[in-house]
């Protein structure tokens, strides 16, 4: 519920869409993996990069 009031207002605020913060969940996933991260977040970025190309 959180997530979903601030996503809200921050498409408000910057007039962009779900779609423009789609667009960056890749190549955010792909530089977490070269910082250091515990093994379960590193194994959900890897099913998202993985999914994602």
């Amino acid at each position: 519920r959180l997530l979903r009031i601030y996503l809200a207002e921050y498409f408000k605020i910057t007039q962009a869409d779900r779609k423009d913060l789609l667009r960056w969940k890749l190549p955010i996933a792909a530089a977490r993996l070269s910082e250091w991260r515990p093994e379960p977040e590193k194994k959900r970025l890897l099913k998202m990069v993985h999914q994602s190309i």
